[in-house]
């Protein structure tokens, strides 16, 4: 399996709530919640959601992600080869940061926690970005 190297984010993504609740905003998190571990695409989270009985629009969908990615419940991952974004839900895992490993043959995304690689990524930063 050859793998590229995807950089982790600087940023620390506690579990957060958006403004106010909705009743299909947290449909959206029940969903993202039961496939924590699994990335999802808006295609991935309507068929749950409709295998459920819960029918929620796309543009709702859309909307709601952004803002549960912007208060830190949800991360949002762009993966070459795959038409638009993956998801997955982010629970308050405080400073425990990984990286991503993605494979190019089949697009999966592996969780990686290593602190050789923190090394490098500040070397690369530093030296080359």
């Amino acid at each position: 399996m050859k793998m590229i190297f995807i950089l982790k984010d600087e940023e620390e993504h506690p579990l957060a709530r958006a403004h106010y609740k909705t009743q299909q905003r947290e449909l959206l998190l029940s969903c993202l919640q039961a496939n924590a571990g699994r990335h999802m695409t808006v295609e991935d989270i309507l068929r749950e959601l409709q295998k459920d009985d819960q029918p929620i629009g796309q543009t709702t969908i859309y909307r709601n992600l952004d803002k549960l990615v912007e208060a830190g419940a949800v991360r949002k991952y762009i993966m070459a080869g795959i038409a638009g974004a993956c998801y997955q839900y982010a629970p308050d895992e405080g400073a425990s940061e990984y990286f991503h490993l993605q494979c190019e043959g089949c697009g999966t995304l592996v969780h990686l926690r290593c602190g050789t690689l923190d090394k490098l990524q500040q070397h690369v930063l530093a030296a080359h970005a």
